[in-house]
């Protein structure tokens, strides 16, 4: 019986979650296998997470080097924006870089010069940065406010 309801929940849950309609304020840009949204207000990591599930998004996974072209270049760079991102790649307590979206270890990175500065108390989220347009990471405080990039995945 158990099983049953944690199936039934998770089917209604995730059809509840795709007939979500997204908010008119996010910036829309249509990727390849991705489509990403940019809320255009600063949050912090938790913030941002929970803005992008509101709206039936997931906050930015990076999985290789062409989603990474991609968000420089279309995402970031067509739209002007000069800021960092929050990603949903955060440290864990045992120690390990994993994307919150997906609960998934993080095997694919991106890290710019001097990151992840390990060691530095409370520096535990993943950031994306424009810098030099190479798409880069940095590792910051979670409650540091930035612009969230939220993303469906196309089937």
């Amino acid at each position: 019986m158990h099983s049953f309801l944690a199936i039934f929940c998770l089917f209604v849950c995730l059809s509840w979650t795709e007939a979500k309609e997204v908010s008119q304020e996010f910036h829309k840009v249509q990727g390849v296998n991705k489509t990403y949204f940019i809320y255009p207000e600063k949050r912090n990591a938790n913030d941002a997470s929970i803005l992008c599930g509101n709206n039936g998004l997931e906050l930015l996974t990076i999985n290789n080097d062409e989603e990474t072209e991609e968000i420089t270049l279309e995402v970031v760079s067509a739209r002007n924006f000069n800021e960092t991102f929050w990603t949903s790649g955060y440290y864990t307590l045992e120690m390990n870089w994993v994307w919150g979206s997906t609960n998934q270890p993080i095997t694919y990175t991106n890290w710019g010069k001097g990151q992840p500065t390990d060691g530095i108390p409370n520096k535990d989220c993943i950031l994306f940065t424009q810098e030099d347009y190479e798409g880069t990471w940095i590792n910051a405080d979670c409650q540091e406010e930035h612009v969230p990039i939220c993303e469906q995945v196309i089937y």
